[in-house]
């Protein structure tokens, strides 16, 4: 037998004892959260903020909670600071294998510690999702055993930094490293096709090598961040002349996306991979995988078996609520706490429980909505909005900015790519639509509008193409290309100028 017949083998006679132990593991949420918290408290006792914090003296959730208030990054980095400084237990107790280094979606770019627990709940996210995709249907998904897995990191090391030397990179890449190495990774290592040498080529050339060494081979899943996956899969069928990606790899037909929603690229993942392709949504940050996409429902599962929670209510910051005691349909600010020495750690993310019992979850922002005038619209908001005004006017919306400007008053510009030969044939009805049905979803929003806080918001249309080659364009501007997040949202009016070239008809809703 060869290697890949040796490692399809053992995944097949593997895959039901390890869905076993994934659901039981994900069973009673209340009692393991708290087995998780004690180990946690018990290992980390004697570092610096252990010490600080009383690790020692707290006996229950509640007691943890009065001992750690709920802190930001700037809390942690003194204690980073610290152990750049060689004072290696100064928040966790664990092995540090490196230092993530965030990519600044939220804020200024921070340095997060990565333990083997954190690579842990990497390999154990990815594992899940494509064991639970199998198990839907074994005979027809067991075939991405067969193919290669192509996965997209960005760069593992771009430096290193403190006493020791240690590893500084982008979680993705740290996690191919052979000290972040689980048992698993190196007996599935020959199916991967991790194109890790292309951090020395700039990103103009990176996709024609990736495109190029990919010729040949069978295909069968795809790993990486959402714009990435998209825009690289995108140029691959371009660049081989292909109708879509199913011509150049037949087997291709699962991924598991992260960074981005998918769902804000869904139009272009349907155009160039069809109905027969399936993706899984896992949510992933420096800080560790948080929740992973286990069924063909929308939602995540908050994988709490390795990351403490808590959630603090949007409406009532003082709550710090626990995994069963949410409610569905309630914004959360998420709260984490885990063996990297986060304690009570505010992520900075606002989630959403889809249902409680399983609980499942939907990321609703990352600190990333348009606040132009205290309504906080989302990314999710605009998108059922436009989905509105899609089926409205038998248009198809492939991709979108929002743009918000102060000169002369407060209004929305909304800059929206659609599908060649299905545009709205009138783009002022369109508008309206998405203005009426974004004031429907949002109160504040509606208040600013119906007080012309807000004014008439603007129409601009791009023109077929414009994200991808937009994405390339950034992409070839930052090297690290497995790190882009475009954002959908900025109140930074000089984008405009970056569109104005693009742009092939523009409306300005009418004073009602």
């Amino acid at each position: 037998m060869t290697v890949v017949e040796v490692v399809e083998a053992l995944v097949r006679i593997g895959l039901k004892p390890f869905l076993g132990y994934s659901q039981w593991a994900l069973a009673r949420p209340e009692h393991r959260q708290a087995q998780l918290l004690g180990e946690i408290l018990r290992r980390h006792a004697s570092t610096a903020f252990g010490k600080k914090h009383g690790f020692d003296d707290i006996r229950s959730i509640r007691s943890f909670q009065d001992h750690c208030k709920v802190h930001a990054y700037d809390y942690f980095k003194p204690y980073v600071d610290a152990m750049l400084d060689g004072n290696r237990h100064a928040l966790s107790n664990s092995k540090l294998v490196a230092f993530a280094h965030t990519t600044g979606t939220t804020g200024k770019p921070k340095l997060i510690p990565v333990t083997p627990e954190i690579a842990k709940t990497y390999s154990l996210a990815l594992l899940r999702t494509a064991g639970h995709f199998i198990a839907e249907d074994p005979p027809q998904n067991a075939g991405i055993i067969r193919g290669t897995w192509l996965y997209l990191p960005a760069p593992a090391i771009i430096r290193n930094a403190g006493v020791g030397c240690t590893p500084v990179g982008y979680i993705t890449g740290l996690m191919t490293l052979p000290s972040a190495a689980q048992a698993w990774q190196y007996l599935i290592r020959s199916k991967y096709y991790t194109p890790l040498h292309l951090a020395r080529f700039g990103m103009k050339n990176q996709f024609d090598i990736v495109t190029q060494e990919c010729s040949g081979k069978d295909l069968a899943m795809v790993v990486g961040t959402t714009p990435v996956a998209v825009t690289l899969l995108e140029h691959m069928v371009r660049a081989r002349g292909a109708s879509g990606v199913h011509d150049l790899f037949p087997s291709l037909r699962f991924g598991i996306l992260s960074g981005v929603s998918p769902k804000y690229y869904e139009p272009r993942i349907r155009r160039i991979l069809g109905r027969g392709f399936t993706f899984r949504e896992v949510y992933a940050a420096s800080e560790g995988m948080l929740a992973a996409q286990l069924s063909p429902r929308p939602g995540l599962t908050p994988l709490h078996d390795d990351v403490f929670f808590e959630f603090v209510p949007i409406a009532n910051p003082a709550e710090r609520l626990l995994l069963h005691e949410v409610k569905k349909g309630v914004d959360y600010r998420l709260v984490i706490t885990s063996h990297n020495g986060l304690f009570a750690y505010d992520i900075g993310d606002v989630v959403r429980f889809l249902e409680v019992d399983p609980p499942r979850i939907e990321v609703v922002s990352r600190t990333n909505a348009m606040d132009i005038a205290g309504e906080k619209v989302t990314p999710a908001q605009v998108l059922a909005a436009m989905k509105m005004a899609d089926a409205s006017y038998h248009c198809k919306s492939i991709d979108f900015f929002v743009i918000g400007t102060y000169s002369p008053k407060a209004r929305y510009v909304y800059a929206i790519e659609f599908e060649a030969r299905k545009q709205p044939a009138s783009l002022m009805d369109y508008l309206s639509t998405l203005d009426q049905e974004l004031r429907r979803l949002n109160d504040v929003y509606e208040i600013s509008r119906a007080r012309r806080i807000l004014v008439e918001p603007e129409l601009r249309i791009l023109n077929p193409g414009f994200f991808h080659d937009f994405e390339r364009g950034k992409m070839a501007g930052q090297e690290r290309a497995c790190q882009i997040k475009t954002s959908r949202f900025s109140n930074d009016a000089a984008i405009l100028d970056l569109f104005e070239q693009h742009v092939t008809d523009r409306v300005e809703l009418k004073k009602a």
